[in-house]
């Protein structure tokens, strides 16, 4: 397999739909940096472009609950690198930043309306992942 080497900053989407598989709205987070292949560290952002790709990606799938998307945006424009059917390991910068898809997942199956104030993020919002080390003896 060989791949162009892309540049420029990624980004981590969540694109959300609701029971029925209509976008609903879309999430977008900088990431700053990386471990183990799952965002460490990252900031909550605002930008037009990229929220109409997650969009145009949710309304066409027509996927049900959190699409996890990670995007390029480089020189060359937006480039999708990956979509996963999933809650990815960057949502939990999207619930501290306002979010709570969970909620709002459990509301629509319930017929009951998701709260407005999951549907959305406060930008700039940074945060970052830590471990810690616990010893269990016995």
């Amino acid at each position: 397999l060989i791949q162009e080497r892309l540049t420029g900053q990624e980004h981590g989407l969540d694109i959300i739909n609701n029971l029925e598989g209509s976008y609903i709205t879309t999430f977008i987070k900088r990431k700053l940096t990386m471990r183990a292949g799952e965002t460490d560290r990252a900031v909550t952002v605002e930008n037009a472009e990229i929220k109409q790709l997650g969009e145009k990606i949710g309304q066409n799938l027509g996927h049900i609950g959190n699409l996890d998307c990670d995007v390029m945006v480089g020189s060359k424009g937006l480039c999708v690198l990956e979509l996963n059917p999933r809650f990815g390991g960057g949502y939990p910068f999207s619930q501290i930043a306002g979010a709570n898809i969970p909620a709002a997942l459990i509301a629509w199956a319930n017929g009951e309306k998701a709260n407005e104030s999951w549907l959305r993020v406060e930008g700039n919002i940074t945060s970052s992942k830590y471990d810690r080390l616990v010893t269990i003896q016995g």
